[in-house]
């Protein structure tokens, strides 16, 4: 696809690398996994984009100038301690710039959060957070973010070394002609674009929710087994009230009718029972939360109530079956045993 000059408006130059032990403790977080969700995507679990702390070192000057920089427009306001992003004033500066969600997990000695103008040692360096920042996204609060020779001279990198560059193109709507154009000019340098990013991690949060899937799909099965099986055992007690039933003219749709409503009710109660204690569970857990917040939508919540309904009610209609084939002198048979 030509794309004439199709020039890079901003050419920012990255290092990233797995952040070295904060304060003495690992920085891999759970993975223990190199850092490589740029270079090698689709060779990343879960685990590898969300349980580690990255270090990333940018060229501050271009860095600055990237419409798509999500931490630059994330810094807290300073009511909130925020601080700021860094600058070029930073260069060649033992500075850094962490996350609310970093802050907490690697917190100071006496437990609390770390705060601007504290120091958090990396390896053998101690440097001085000016900025916090808040994304939302587990993914991108896990990187600490310093000047790129700083972190050259961290990981004791050459004075050139660049793990990748962000690239925006004058015209957005030349972005692939660019990549495009690139991969023809430098052999060997792999060239991705922020949608394609976008759909690798796509994939992997689509397969956790394949995994959340069938969790909940086991559970249902589980609860309409115990709701059958609970109902089993109601009709099975009853069988002299259902005679009666059926001796004062009731008849087998009634009855089937009537065991099949209790067993729907009984799936609401259940509905509503875990959807208050969810919502309990959920304004909890978010007290003790930060950088990200779980949340329970309304439409969640009418539809977790529906899908209980549906699932009592189909998993009654045996036993409420059951219950309407019984005959009055099945009920007097039943109670001389």
């Amino acid at each position: 696809m030509p794309c004439g000059r199709c020039p890079a408006k901003v050419i920012a130059a990255e290092v990233w690398k797995v952040a070295p032990p904060i304060d003495g403790h690992g920085g891999t977080g759970l993975g223990g996994v190199a850092f490589n969700m740029l270079t090698k995507p689709k060779d990343q679990g879960l685990n590898g984009l969300l349980n580690l702390i990255a270090v990333e070192g940018q060229d501050i000057r271009e860095h600055a100038k990237l419409k798509n920089a999500t931490i630059h427009r994330s810094i807290l306001p300073a009511s909130k301690g925020g601080g700021r992003m860094l600058n070029e004033s930073d260069a060649g500066k033992p500075h850094i710039v962490i996350s609310t969600k970093i802050a907490r997990d690697s917190p100071n000695a006496d437990g609390s959060p770390r705060k601007v103008g504290q120091t958090m040692r990396l390896g053998s360096q101690d440097f001085t957070i000016v900025g916090l920042y808040n994304t939302g996204s587990l993914l991108v609060d896990s990187t600490i973010v310093m000047d790129i020779g700083m972190a050259r001279t961290l990981f004791g990198l050459g004075s050139n070394a660049v793990s990748t560059y962000n690239l925006e193109p004058a015209d957005s709507a030349q972005s692939d002609a660019l990549a495009e154009r690139i991969s023809r000019a430098v052999p060997g340098v792999r060239v991705q674009r922020i949608s394609q990013f976008n759909l690798t991690v796509g994939a992997i949060m689509g397969r956790l929710d394949l995994f959340l899937l069938l969790a909940v799909a086991l559970a249902v099965l589980v609860g309409g087994v115990g709701i059958a099986n609970t109902m089993l055992m109601s009709t099975s007690e009853r069988y002299v009230e259902f005679g009666v039933m059926r001796t004062n003219g009731w008849t087998r749709r009634n009855v089937l009718c009537l065991v099949t409503a209790e067993s729907a009710l009984l799936g609401l109660l259940s509905g509503l029972i875990g959807a208050g204690l969810a919502t309990a569970g959920v304004l909890t857990i978010n007290r003790f939360l930060d950088g990200f917040a779980l949340e329970l939508r309304p439409g969640l919540i009418a539809v977790s109530l529906a899908a209980a309904l549906v699932t009592a009610t189909l998993s009654g209609l045996y036993p409420a079956w059951k219950a309407s084939r019984m005959t009055p002198m099945d009920a007097i048979r039943h109670s001389l045993t």
